[in-house]
């Protein structure tokens, strides 16, 4: 059980970094929003530190998606999707 919520744990963190990637806003624009710094926002994102419930409809608030979204991303948008350059490249799933 261990191993499956560090997965889904490492997946939410992902596409906070996706999501916010999309939407073109920067750690330190979202670190400013959460009142929090740069640099706790980026663990955010790696993973290092876990958001709590309040934080991750913060998070969700700011960029605009559902908690649920954020938390469960449709699967045609993954990290794969993004080019060396950070663009987005949506394909179809299946």
């Amino acid at each position: 059980m261990e191993k499956t919520v560090k997965r889904k744990l490492s997946i939410v963190c992902d596409n906070i970094r996706l999501q916010r990637q999309i939407k073109n806003y920067t750690q330190g624009y979202m670190a400013q929003e959460l009142s929090i710094s740069q640099n706790a926002f980026s663990k955010i994102e790696l993973g290092v530190t876990q958001p709590s419930m309040k934080r991750i409809f913060q998070i969700a608030f700011i960029l605009e998606i559902s908690v649920s979204n954020l938390i469960d991303p449709a699967p045609a948008i993954t990290l794969n999707s993004l080019s060396h350059d950070n663009t987005v490249k949506i394909s179809a799933a299946g």
